[in-house]
């Protein structure tokens, strides 16, 4: 009876064990669903996702696809396309990692994603395989309304006076595909995210026709001690490819002691960043007057030395970096037009007007001047539609 009763505890504590091995979570395989190869393209027979040009046509317009593929036909919990506007910039204040700070400035969300359907429940079916849908998001003309075109500014010590490896600024446009998928029993939703950067450059339509219409000539002038000098720049505004002409007048000492080295007139590219309340600024030199500046002598106040001479410059590219052998030295030409966030930094141009005395320190006098990063098809584009395009004038500026 004894031996009977042994047996039957050790089946019992067997059977559980089986028991328990056959209901172990562990142990259960269940296919699972997978989001793959999601990606954002352009619309089929179009070069980019923009469609219009941000400061020139009253509207613009993002879109595109989205492509991916899912190991299931069973519905996601959501699918969100966002176009982000984010602005940022760095500084390398010592030899840690460069100090950053940035902000979003624009969020916009597609309002309709044509080609999948939504259930009544709010989620979106997808089918076993390729999976693909068309956006559009549109910005107004309220919403286009002191954004920033796109910068990417990436400066080194060869970039400009005073930069360092690691000092940068940048306005980025992003879009932004966002997939969650269904949480089951025993799975979380996931969600999954693919980015793809869009540029989205800025065009100033008044400033571009001024600049063909209107006479915008400035002048560096003044007298600072020990120096008198007048320039002519012939223009205030102007674009890509387009010649400055730059005329010295006189400069000359006031000092009888002072003696002038060399005279140069060149176009300042001036980048104010800000990081931390701490702010710096780097001058890149765009261009240089390709002219010869001489010195020659005047009847004026006992026959002091007078320097005089022209000279023309041009800046041929943008966001391309290259040698510029009118300087001295090799530089680097990544020019931009103005720009300003509030708080993270500001882009800024001037005329220079550069004077190297033979002892003491040197001088630098400026005036403002518009620079436009405009290609010149795009100019003639733009000029030949301004008046379509409903171009007002600022008054005073006609």
């Amino acid at each position: 009876m004894y031996l009977l009763l042994l047996q039957l505890w050790f089946n019992f504590q067997n059977a559980s064990k089986v028991q328990t091995k056959r209901i172990s979570i562990s142990h259960i395989q269940l296919p699972k669903m997978a989001i793959e190869d999601i990606r954002i393209e352009h619309i089929p027979g179009q070069s980019n996702f923009t469609e219009g040009l941000l400061g020139l046509t009253p509207s613009l317009k993002i879109a595109g696809t989205v492509h991916f593929s899912s190991t299931k036909s069973k519905p996601i919990k959501s699918i969100k396309l966002i176009l982000v506007g984010t602005a940022s910039c760095g500084l390398k204040l010592d030899t840690r990692e460069p100090v950053e700070q940035s902000s979003v400035f624009l969020t916009r969300s597609a309002d309709e994603l044509i080609g999948l359907v939504k259930q009544a429940d709010g989620s979106v079916a997808v089918k076993k395989g390729g999976n693909e849908c068309t956006f559009e998001i549109e910005l107004s003309a309220e919403d286009m309304k002191g954004l920033p075109g796109s910068v990417d500014y990436v400066m080194s010590e060869r970039s400009g006076e005073n930069a360092t490896k690691g000092d940068f600024v940048r306005v980025e446009y992003s879009l932004a595909v966002q997939i969650e998928t269904m949480g089951g029993f025993l799975s979380a939703s996931k969600k999954l995210q693919e980015m793809e950067v869009v540029d989205i450059p800025r065009y100033n339509v008044p400033s571009l026709i001024r600049s063909q219409q209107t006479d915008t000539t400035v002048f560096i002038s003044g007298a600072t001690a020990p120096l008198e000098y007048r320039v002519t720049v012939s223009r205030g505004v102007f674009s890509l490819s387009q010649m400055v002409n730059f005329k010295v007048h006189h400069v000359h000492t006031i000092d009888p002691k002072a003696t002038i080295k060399s005279v140069t007139v060149r176009i300042r590219q001036d980048t104010s960043i800000t990081v931390k309340d701490r702010k710096k600024t780097v001058h890149t030199y765009l261009a240089s007057a390709a002219g010869k500046f001489h010195q020659e002598e005047a009847k004026v106040k006992g026959g002091k030395v007078v320097w005089v001479g022209e000279g023309n410059a041009t800046i041929d590219s943008t966001h391309v970096k290259k040698s510029n052998g009118l300087l001295a030295g090799s530089q680097v030409i990544d020019a931009f037009s103005g720009v300003k966030v509030e708080g993270l930094f500001e882009i800024q141009h001037f005329a220079e007007l550069f004077v190297v005395m033979k002892e003491g320190k040197d001088f630098k006098f400026v005036t403002p001047v518009e620079f436009l990063a405009v290609d010149e098809e795009t100019k003639e584009w733009m000029i030949q539609n301004a008046t379509k395009l409903g171009v007002r004038f600022a008054e005073g500026e006609e």
